[in-house]
């Protein structure tokens, strides 16, 4: 069965995209980006804005990342996948990423290496940051640390 993942959370003024790869079980079952609480993404985040993101609603999490002009988006539009690990996904169908037209786009930040794949349909080559998904064993100062890179480009 195929999973469909989530709209693009971007606007005019975004000059940064963060795409993960494909939204976890739960995020699907949300339809909320980042939805496993297990997973770093808004801690990371959070302080590289120097924000409690994780506290805020869904809505207001949104509005904060527009707010500093960073949207969010996904590598991959749909694909086969049994539990969430990006190992896991098969017959991925990509984004359409002519559809971004924002003209401040200055970096496209992906979430782990899975996202990259979709390297050459991007309208510029991607930074790779180290994945926030509980799997990637990196700590979590650390991933902070590379990703406090973003805020050159806000």
């Amino acid at each position: 069965m195929k999973l469909h993942g989530l709209p693009p959370v971007i606007d005019d003024d975004i000059s940064v995209i963060i795409l993960g790869s494909f939204p976890s079980e739960e995020s699907l079952r949300q339809k909320q980006y980042y939805a496993n609480p297990r997973n770093h993404f808004w801690k990371v985040l959070g302080a590289v804005l120097d924000i409690d993101l994780e506290s805020l609603p869904y809505e207001e999490r949104m509005k904060k990342l527009l707010a500093h002009h960073i949207g969010i988006w996904d590598a991959y539009a749909q694909c086969e996948r049994t539990g969430s690990l990006d190992n896991n996904i098969r017959d991925p169908v990509a984004n359409d990423f002519f559809c971004i037209r924002t003209p401040h786009l200055k970096r496209i930040f992906c979430n782990g290496r899975k996202a990259s794949q979709v390297a050459s349909m991007l309208p510029f080559e991607p930074d790779i940051l180290p994945s926030t998904s509980p799997a990637h064993t990196m700590t979590l100062p650390e991933k902070i640390a590379a990703w406090n890179i973003i805020k050159e480009f806000l």
